[in-house]
């Protein structure tokens, strides 16, 4: 920053006394400002989501200077809107249509959907994609993303825009779809040095979300549910010999989290795996139940997650000793002491019902659409 014409002087600077738009603790400034009016209004900030602040009857989320505002009534919500007014200068955009590039629908039985097709199509226009064919699914199953050592590396060029379009294609997997994660997540891999079949991969991909831009979220009721899978060994990336486990968490009938991973450590069977996937799971689970109850949007006295391993699950059900297991990180056997508190429970299903399923594996057609 630099003195206004006529103020400098050799030697000194000026020491400001409040907080300039730009400067590093700007952002830190505002939010504290945020939360001390918030709270005089009586709101208190979620310990499970520090953007996120809540009274009966009321949730606010915060996004820099962006509020979105629930409440049980219209009514209630002039009334926060009036108490913030005083406080700050607001524009009422009324029924939120779009909230962070995410856009909301209303039904008339009281359903709510959430999509990006506007940011598709954007998409879609900046890698020239308006007019490809399409795709059913996002990733060939019989595909294989081994780097091959005989190819010459990419150029500069073409490593910029390979690492522009797995970052714009990871905002719309974040916010609305979960049907990408596996293909995106395995073809960010290979951002820095992306060979010929990976582009080929990603143009794929593009076409198959061409093909499902117009695709939705609908919530309509439902109690909160959790499906989780892993991959042994991975199916696409051979030579990493890296598991991948996934998940996938339902409220009202729809997907609210997701997560498709490449496992932190090498396992060495199946159970083994999906042990490691009922972890990472259970954590995540954890923390959702937290937020949910918290900000009393909702409560159970028991969620279940749906896994189709049943050795993992025994395994997490009875602490034996067992020369095939005894290796098992010791901290994966925290999931034992949580099932124990009986608020999370494990059920078996069938991998044909596996909901996750498409979270850590490419599928065929038949097979993704179910």
């Amino acid at each position: 920053m630099e003195l206004p014409e006529g103020f400098e002087e050799p030697g000194y600077v000026c020491r400001l006394r409040r907080s300039l738009y730009g400067l590093k603790q700007a952002p830190r400034i505002w939010y504290q400002c945020v939360h001390r009016v918030l709270a005089a209004h009586g709101f208190t900030m979620a310990q499970s989501d520090n953007c996120v602040f809540y009274k009966s009857n009321y949730v606010i989320c915060v996004y820099v200077d962006d509020f979105l505002v629930a409440a049980a009534t219209s009514h209630e919500i002039d009334q926060v809107q009036r108490a913030l007014e005083k406080e700050f200068r607001l524009n009422d955009l009324g029924t939120p249509r779009s909230f962070l590039g995410i856009q909301l629908d209303y039904h008339a039985d009281g359903a709510v959907s959430i999509h990006q097709h506007q940011y598709i199509q954007k998409v879609l226009s900046d890698f020239g994609m308006e007019t490809c064919q399409t795709k059913s699914t996002p990733m060939n199953p019989k595909q294989v993303l081994n780097r091959r050592r005989d190819e010459e590396p990419p150029d500069e060029e073409t490593k910029a825009r390979f690492a522009t379009a797995i970052g714009s294609l990871m905002y719309l997997m974040v916010g609305t779809r979960p049907d990408i994660a596996f293909a995106l997540g395995t073809l960010s891999r290979f951002t820095s040095q992306p060979q010929s079949h990976h582009q080929v991969a990603l143009q794929r991909l593009l076409r198959y979300v061409k093909a499902t831009q117009y695709h939705r979220i609908t919530y309509r009721s439902g109690q909160l549910i959790g499906y989780a899978d892993a991959d042994f060994g991975g199916s696409v990336v051979a030579d990493g010999a890296y598991s991948t486990s996934g998940y996938v968490f339902q409220l009202a009938g729809a997907p609210v989290s997701w997560s498709s991973k490449r496992q932190g450590e090498v396992a060495t069977s199946t159970t083994h795996a999906e042990y490691i996937r009922q972890y990472n799971a259970l954590l995540h689970l954890q923390w959702l139940r937290t937020f949910l109850a918290e900000t009393q949007m909702y409560r159970s006295p028991v969620t279940n997650i749906m896994a189709d391993n049943q050795s993992a699950i025994a395994l997490s059900r009875n602490p034996e000793f067992h020369k095939r297991t005894k290796h098992f990180n010791v901290k994966f056997h925290y999931q034992r002491a949580v099932l124990n508190t009986g608020e999370i429970g494990l059920q078996y299903v069938p991998t044909e019902e596996q909901a996750a399923d498409g979270l850590t594996k490419p599928l065929g057609p038949t097979a993704f659409a179910k």
